[in-house]
């Protein structure tokens, strides 16, 4: 019962594709025109390198409205850094009490 209902359904997928094949190569081939324009903007552009950047700490909005908002109007540029603001000791677990 099952490969028979598969026959008649692969037989009415191939005449509806028969009777109609501009619609049937626009199947075909719009995935390869897409696939064709995404690797062609791919090879175009090549990939710019940086250097690793830190940038300044901000407050988040659990801090307040005011630190938030100052942290964020006040210091509006976003300088990049090549040194790392963090203070990383081997061996030392640091507590972040004391930088608030």
């Amino acid at each position: 019962m099952f490969v028979t209902q598969l026959k008649v359904l692969l037989w009415k997928n191939f005449t509806k594709r028969w009777r109609n094949p501009i619609l049937s190569a626009a199947e075909l081939l719009w995935p390869l025109v897409l696939f064709s324009v995404i690797w062609g903007v791919r090879t175009t552009f090549t990939t710019d390198h940086y250097k690793e950047c830190s940038f300044p700490p901000r407050a988040l909005p659990s801090a307040g409205p005011v630190a938030f908002l100052g942290s964020y109007l006040c210091d509006f540029g976003n300088p990049c850094d090549e040194d790392s603001r963090l203070n990383d000791i081997p061996g030392k677990i640091t507590n972040f009490n004391d930088s608030l």
